[in-house]
């Protein structure tokens, strides 16, 4: 865990994905008005050595939730009594504060060479990691916050098969073959790989 004072009233936390899940906090972020992640959020805030003013009984936090690319998360917290009246009164009215997300896809594909042809067939080159399965299969891992208005999605699909998020790389089972830029390398020479 990382625990960074930005000012008196605006604090960041950035955790693993372990962290994440040993605080029961969703890669969604989940609902911060809920009990179980008030609680985490509770126990972050001391286990961070945050400033008492944010611990303080009754004080009423901003929690905005980033997501990482790589797992984990970044959780920036503000003290609303710091913030101006006017800031406080369009916050509270809101029913619908939106996070930021970046987007992550997991493509698997049976064959090298099914990968190669996807590959010279996107337009672009979104960030990606390819790793290689327990299995034998490859699995791509896209991430970019364009790959829907690349229609990048519909081209790996025509090649493979999309896999949930939560079937994320597991340095267990799979092994890590292209970093960053997967598909820009599959470009240049597939028989690498």
């Amino acid at each position: 865990m990382e625990y960074l004072q930005i000012n008196q009233n605006k604090l960041k936390i950035t955790l693993t994905k372990e962290e994440c899940e040993r605080y029961g906090i969703k890669e969604e972020g989940g609902d911060f008005n809920s009990l179980s992640v008030r609680g985490a959020l509770a126990d972050l805030l001391a286990a961070s050595g945050a400033a008492p003013e944010f611990r303080r009984e009754g004080e009423k936090l901003l929690v905005q939730f980033f997501p990482c690319v790589r797992g984990g998360a970044e959780l920036f917290v503000t003290r609303l009594s710091s913030v101006g009246e006017r800031e406080r009164r369009a916050i509270s009215s809101s029913s619908n504060i939106s996070t930021y997300k970046r987007s992550r896809s997991l493509f698997l594909f049976d064959s090298i060479d099914s990968l190669s042809r996807a590959a010279h067939a996107m337009m672009g080159s979104p960030i990606s990691d390819l790793y290689r399965t327990f299995g034998g299969d490859y699995l791509l891992d896209v991430y970019d916050e364009r790959l829907g208005e690349l229609s990048s999605c519909d081209i790996l699909l025509e090649f493979s098969t999309r896999l949930p998020s939560s079937r994320a790389p597991s340095s267990e089972w799979d092994t890590l073959l292209i970093k960053d830029n997967a598909i820009e390398k599959l470009r240049e020479n597939v028989n690498n790989y």
